[in-house]
């Protein structure tokens, strides 16, 4: 599994606590269609998606302010008996807006 670098958006207009926004991307291969993904930020769960025939998971999600401090993000997932996991950036996009 490899998960793809991700960027931060403040999310306008400002709804606390998501202020801040991030499409998360992790990708199965070979593709495997229907397999759970859980994505975590600063060991904290934001997220699940379910994996598409390419075998990609996406997750539009929201962020708190102490998460984009982390730098990064993990996608896990089981497949069959095997524990996958992946990591990436989190960086702020530019614009940041």
């Amino acid at each position: 599994m490899t998960a793809a670098p991700a960027c931060w958006r403040v999310n306008l207009p400002l709804p606390l606590p998501d202020v801040f926004k991030a499409t998360l991307t992790a990708t199965l291969s070979p593709a495997q269609a229907g397999v759970t993904v859980s994505f975590f930020v600063a060991n904290q769960l934001v997220g699940t998606a379910v994996t598409d025939a390419t075998g990609t998971a996406t997750l539009q999600a929201g962020l708190n302010p102490l998460q984009i401090l982390a730098g990064s993000y993990t996608a896990h997932a089981t497949v069959g008996a095997t524990m996958l996991q992946a990591t990436n950036s989190l960086t702020p996009c530019l614009p940041p807006v």
